[in-house]
């Protein structure tokens, strides 16, 4: 099993348990795009988008994520709220 030097934080998820982990990665240049390449996972990473150069860039996303969904979900909720049931006559 070929080992990485270089080391992301990934954050995605399927964790479904808010973490963010420092993985080791090969680091390519695909076309201009930076991919992370990780051990045991079937697809790479794109830095800044799943995978991150830092902890900080990381925990920035993360935290989008986590807001995005909570407006999400109050405006679900919201739409409930004001639904109103009707029965024909």
């Amino acid at each position: 099993e070929e080992m990485y030097d270089t080391f992301v934080w990934i954050t995605d998820t399927c964790l479904q348990d808010g973490k963010i982990r420092k993985v080791k990665a090969k680091i390519e240049d695909y076309d201009g795009t930076l991919l992370a390449d990780t051990l045991n996972r079937y697809t790479p990473y794109t830095i800044g988008y799943q995978a991150f150069k830092s902890k900080k860039e990381a925990l920035k996303c993360a935290e989008e994520q986590r807001m995005d969904s909570i407006e999400y979900f109050k405006k679900q909720l919201n739409e409930l709220e004001n639904l109103k049931f009707e029965c024909d006559d």
